[in-house]
C-alpha cells in the first residue's frame, strides 16, 4: 500500500535495533511541472512511490529513466505531430493510462479525464485524449512533448511517439494531371461533384485521414463528427476546402483515391473541363 511506502526523500539504516532517518539525495526531474520524478498507478491517480517499490513492483515506472528529449523543434511541433499521426495512434493507443499520467502533469484537465471515462469505446477514449491535448494551454510547451512520450511509453505505446521530435516529413504528393489547380478550377469541380459525393461518400472511412493528410485540422475534424447527418458532413468538408488554398483540395483527391478511387477518377475530369461550365448558381451545396 501508499501509506506503508518510506518517503522518497528519506532513508532507513539500522543501528542497533533501531532505525533512524538519514537524508537521502534528491531526486530531480528534468522537467519543470511540478511533479515527482518517480509516479506509479494508484487506484485513481498517480502518487509518489519509493525508488525501491518502483524496481520490484511490475506496474510502476521510473520516469527520469527517460533519455533528454532535444528541444531543437518549432513549438507547434506536437500539435502537426498529432495531426500527421491521428489515424495511426486512434488504431494502436489505449488512452485511459496515458490520460491519467498527462493529468497528473498538467497537460489535460479533470473535464477531458472525465469525458475520456465517459466514452464507452477504445478507439472513441483515443479520440477524446487526442483532442484534449490539441487544446490544451500547454500544447507548445516543449516540456509537453517529454510527459507525452513518457506517458504512451508507460503504456506501451512508445512506438507511436519515438520521432515526435523529428522534423514532420511533407507527404510529397502532386496533382496527378500534372496541370495547375486554381481556385475557380476547384470551386468548379466540387460545384460538378458536390451533390454526387454527398450521396455516394462514406465520411466515416475518410474522416480521420483527412486529418492525417492534412485536409483537416483536429478542431475540424471534431465539428464534422458533431454532424448527425451525412451529406451534411460532406458538404461543411467541402466548404472547408474551399476555404483553404489549393494544395489542400490536393491532398483530398488523394485521400478520395485511398479509398474511392472511382470517384477519384470522377475528380480527375471535373478537372479537366473546370473551364467549360463554371457556373457556380446551378449547385447551391457549395457556398
Amino acid at each position: 500500500m501508499l501509506s506503508d511506502a518510506v518517503p522518497s526523500s528519506v532513508k532507513l539504516q539500522k543501528t542497533d535495533e533501531e532505525y533512524v532517518e538519514i537524508p537521502a539525495p534528491a531526486l530531480v526531474h528534468t522537467l519543470d511541472v511540478g511533479s515527482p520524478c518517480l509516479l506509479r498507478e494508484g487506484p485513481q491517480s498517480w502518487q509518489p512511490q519509493s525508488a525501491e517499490n518502483l524496481q520490484s513492483e511490475e506496474n510502476s515506472y521510473a520516469i527520469c529513466s527517460q533519455p533528454e528529449v532535444s528541444t531543437d523543434f518549432p513549438d507547434d511541433q506536437l500539435e502537426k505531430y498529432i495531426s500527421r499521426k491521428f489515424p495511426l495512434i486512434l488504431e494502436e493507443a489505449d488512452a485511459t493510462g496515458i490520460a491519467d499520467i498527462l493529468y497528473s502533469n498538467g497537460v489535460i484537465q479533470t473535464k477531458d479525464v472525465e469525458a475520456i471515462s465517459e466514452e464507452k469505446f477504445r478507439r472513441d477514449k483515443v479520440d477524446t485524449l487526442l483532442k484534449a491535448i490539441s487544446r490544451s494551454p500547454r500544447i507548445k510547451d516543449k516540456s509537453t512533448i517529454r510527459i507525452v512520450q513518457e506517458a504512451f511509453a508507460a503504456a506501451k505505446c512508445a512506438h507511436l511517439v519515438e520521432d515526435i521530435t523529428k522534423p514532420i516529413e511533407e507527404l510529397n504528393l502532386h496533382w496527378p494531371e500534372g496541370e495547375k489547380l486554381s481556385k475557380n478550377k476547384i470551386r468548379t469541380c466540387l460545384h460538378q461533384l458536390g451533390r454526387q459525393m454527398e450521396k455516394n461518400l462514406d465520411v466515416k472511412v475518410i474522416l480521420d485521414d483527412l486529418v492525417g493528410f492534412g485536409v483537416l485540422s483536429i478542431k475540424e475534424h471534431q465539428n464534422i463528427k458533431e454532424i448527425s447527418f451525412y451529406p451534411t458532413k460532406v458538404k461543411y468538408i467541402l466548404k472547408y476546402i474551399l476555404r483553404k488554398d489549393e494544395e489542400v483540395f490536393m491532398l483530398f483527391y488523394h485521400v478520395i483515391e485511398k479509398h474511392c478511387k472511382p470517384l477519384a477518377s470522377r475528380m480527375r475530369q471535373a478537372m479537366k473541363e473546370a473551364y467549360e461550365n463554371f457556373d457556380l448558381g446551378k449547385n447551391p451545396c457549395i457556398v
